[in-house]
């Protein structure tokens, strides 16, 4: 499972294993981890390489790269796909021999762009450029997330100043939640707004000063789940 937000928006998405031969991407849509338009992706009879996540070919946007190879060996043969966020195939590289190791995204001559860096079950080492010759996003370049081989540790899956739930309750026909983190030093205000379907429609509730770091929302539906978004 990795944990990234290849969208740069607020909510974390995850790639996973869904079965041996199907890598799912999901968000957590308030409620529960949902897949987005687009996936999962089923690669049967071959097995897929767990996946990397960059902007390889230049145009801002990152993409999901994932290899894949034959479990019994009968066809000696896989491919490197370059899929979209939305799951548009972009790109599908034959590979002789198939692709079980996981590929890697780095710049390796310099350039500035990200170049894909894999070797074939065959023994072969392909250096590819899919366009990308700039820098640009990169949430997942290695097996575990980058060249130090300690993922995302420590770094945030939310954009800079977004305020964190430090604590949440439910009781009788209300809510409570309190926040903080660095937006709460530079916040003008706070609008809350709720939905009752993780889809929405969000209704806008109030607007609270900048120093307020706590909201209680009454009365509500018993036994009903609430959807809160804070702007």
């Amino acid at each position: 499972m990795i944990p990234l937000n290849p969208d740069h928006d607020n909510h974390i998405d995850v790639l996973s294993f869904t079965h041996s031969s199907e890598i799912a991407f999901r968000y957590w849509n308030g409620l529960e981890l949902v897949d987005h338009p687009g996936w999962p992706k089923n690669f049967h009879p071959y097995l897929p390489t767990p996946p990397v996540v960059g902007d390889v070919d230049g145009d801002g946007a990152e993409e999901i790269l994932i290899g894949t190879y034959h479990p019994t060996g009968a066809e000696s043969d896989g491919n490197l796909f370059v899929f979209s966020l939305d799951g548009t195939l972009k790109s599908s590289v034959p590979v002789p021999g198939g692709l079980k190791h996981i590929p890697m995204l780095a710049d390796v001559d310099g350039d500035g762009g990200l170049d894909v860096i894999y070797r074939s079950l065959t023994g072969r080492i392909y250096l590819q450029n899919f366009g990308a010759t700039r820098p640009g996003p990169v949430s997942w370049s290695t097996h575990r997330g980058n060249a130090q081989r300690n993922g995302n540790f420590n770094v945030s899956l939310f954009p800079p100043g977004t305020p964190f739930i430090t604590h949440k309750e439910g009781g009788f026909r209300r809510a409570v939640f309190a926040w903080g983190g660095v937006a709460t030093n530079t916040a003008r205000a706070w609008r809350i707004y709720r939905a009752e379907q993780p889809a929405g429609p969000f209704t806008h509730l109030i607007t609270l000063n900048a120093g307020v770091t706590s909201f209680t929302d009454a009365p509500l539906k018993q036994g009903w789940q609430y959807i809160y978004v804070q702007t």
